[in-house]
């Protein structure tokens, strides 16, 4: 029973994260086609892209604390519906002001993907166990990112679809993705019958240095290791989302790329980011016993060569931008 049921969430929050994916990546894919037909200029795509990144960064918060109250699961469904919905809103062409407040409402309903997916996968499996399983449900936003723009990039290349349908195709995806999380996911084993999953560490009375602290009721050493990895993950996004917002849009205006053409060579940095994942997840566990930081430094380092290649030479052909990005992705 424990089995089956692994297998049922895993797949429900993988497939969920991935569905994410079809409501987030058509703005990048679709937004030069789009606003070429509207009229609107690069600064303003600036803008409604920042509208869309402020609203997920707040909804970080917010999705973490609707989530411990509330529950993963309900979280989900109803982060997925609002995504779907506001993406395929998007297909119409309301003006800009009515374009931001969607992009808005869809940076938040996308905040719940993470965290609440997280917390949904995390009570089913063991601390020992999930470097092995994190790196594999790990695929899904590089899978999702890869599927997402290949969707959006297909209908911008057939005539009779466009860029409308990068949005309402995507929309449709999520939505079905929608039913089979409804029907597969449950929040913990102790809600199907089954005893909670623990390691036996965990049981272990905590360390002195490890005594519960003021507010949340996290010891030091949590606050230091939530603190150094989220100033690390801040900086890390600065070029996770300069790749990944920007590459078709550049490939377009820069090598002259059509719409569809752009959007599936911009699927390198996903494509690559694939075995980045499933190689620092089996490595931790298999080679480093679960101490994950000396590995992540040296994919770090991996990074900043690809950074510096992209730099250097990725605009010296379609092929150098393509091997840099997909480096930088690796890592």
């Amino acid at each position: 029973m424990l089995r089956t049921w692994r297998f049922r969430v895993f797949a429900a929050t993988w497939l969920s994260y991935f569905g994410f994916y079809f409501c987030r990546k058509p703005f990048n894919i679709a937004k030069k086609d789009m606003f070429t037909d509207v009229g609107w200029d690069a600064e303003l795509i600036y803008w409604l892209g920042t509208t869309y990144l402020i609203t997920y960064a707040i909804g970080q918060f917010v999705s973490g604390w609707l989530t411990q109250r509330y529950g993963a699961r309900r979280v989900l469904l109803a982060g997925m519906a609002v995504s779907a919905f506001a993406t395929a809103a998007m297909a119409v062409d309301f003006g800009w002001v009515a374009f931001a407040a969607l992009m808005a409402l869809n940076g938040f309903a996308q905040s719940t993907g993470w965290s609440a997916n997280v917390a949904a996968i995390s009570p089913w499996y063991t601390r020992t166990e999930r470097g092995t399983v994190m790196g594999l449900w790990a695929t899904n936003f590089q899978a999702g990112g890869v599927a997402g723009a290949a969707l959006a990039a297909f209908f911008l290349g057939r005539a009779g679809f466009g860029w409308r349908w990068a949005y309402l195709g995507g929309s449709v995806v999520l939505l079905g993705i929608w039913l089979l999380f409804f029907f597969l996911q449950r929040n913990r084993p102790e809600d199907v019958g089954l005893a909670a999953v623990s390691d036996p560490s965990e049981e272990e009375p905590p360390a002195q240095d490890d005594r519960p602290s003021r507010g949340l009721g996290w010891s030091r050493a949590i606050w230091t290791n939530v603190l150094l990895i989220g100033v690390f993950y801040f900086f890390v996004k600065f070029i996770r989302y300069a790749v990944w917002s920007w590459a078709p849009f550049l490939l377009q205006t820069h090598y002259g790329l059509k719409g569809d053409a752009a959007g599936f060579a911009s699927t390198a940095f996903d494509v690559a980011g694939i075995a980045g994942v499933l190689a620092l997840g089996f490595c931790s566990d298999r080679f480093f016993s679960g101490r994950r930081v000396a590995l992540s430094l040296g994919f770090i380092g991996l990074m900043g060569a690809g950074c510096l290649m992209l730099y250097f030479m990725g605009g010296q052909s379609i092929a150098m931008f393509t091997v840099a990005i997909a480096l930088i992705a690796t890592a």
